[in-house]
């Protein structure tokens, strides 16, 4: 080999329209019915030119000067390429892109060719940041667990706390509302009782009163000199005697 290598696979389907100065490529697609429609996609040349820039400054930090290249592979065999690009080679499965790239890699004009000692350091180098890579986004998943615990913990023991509180509250309001019900209850009878008792007392009043109330105006006193109807009874019956 001649240097390293780096493929950018894309599995789509449709038409591919675009050009390596475009930050979107275009993909036009029909649709089950034969509706025709069209989705954007971030650029896949300027992609793979950020692989290769940030693989070349890491190999160079190790020591490393080889060549770097970027490729774009539209894996899809139903897909048409039509992308333009003049420092990023673009293949399609449906193009025989597989063999394509196979043969672009040993046939790439390169006098300086990797030694073998050079292909282990480059191996090496890259296991190396891959290593590093995952243990970076273990930690941070790690670290990211060990606070969604903590948070979930915290979450928890405020939510017992406000479940707790809220408990307390109910059980207070309902202390508080039993007493209330009492003392309500307590009135209710006091109120009725006061009633009861100015009821007696005025039944007794009437009952007094109508004890010296002519029957004629709602009293049990009768009889002639007391009641108006007897009186008037009784004087008729005298007049006709006598």
């Amino acid at each position: 080999p001649t240097g390293v290598f780096i493929v950018e696979a894309k599995n789509v389907n449709g038409h591919v329209v675009g050009t390596d100065n475009d930050k979107d490529i275009t993909i036009h697609k029909v649709g089950q019915k034969g509706g025709q429609y069209e989705s954007k996609m971030y650029n896949p040349t300027k992609q793979v030119a950020t692989h290769v820039y940030r693989t070349a400054g890491y190999l160079r930090e190790q020591g490393i000067n080889t060549w770097v290249q970027g490729m774009v592979y539209f894996t899809n065999p139903t897909i048409t390429v039509q992308l333009e690009s003049s420092k990023i080679p673009v293949f399609s499965e449906r193009e025989d892109g597989g063999k394509e790239i196979c043969n672009y890699i040993l046939n790439t004009d390169n006098k300086n060719r990797l030694k073998k000692e050079e292909i282990d350091r480059i191996v090496n180098a890259i296991n190396m940041n891959l290593n590093q890579q995952e243990r970076y986004y273990y930690n941070n998943s790690k670290q990211y667990d060990n606070n969604f615990n903590k948070f979930n913990s915290g979450a928890i023991e405020q939510l017992l706390s406000g479940q707790a509180q809220q408990l307390q509250q109910q059980i207070f309001w309902q202390q508080g509302n039993q007493q209330q019900q009492a003392e309500h209850q307590q009135q209710v009878e006091q109120q009725m009782q006061q009633q009861m008792q100015q009821q007696g007392t005025q039944h007794a009043i009437n009952e007094a009163t109508k004890s010296v109330t002519p029957f004629d105006h709602g009293g049990y006193v009768q009889g002639p000199g007391f009641n108006p109807s007897d009186t008037m009874a009784h004087n008729d019956m005298m007049n006709h005697m006598f």
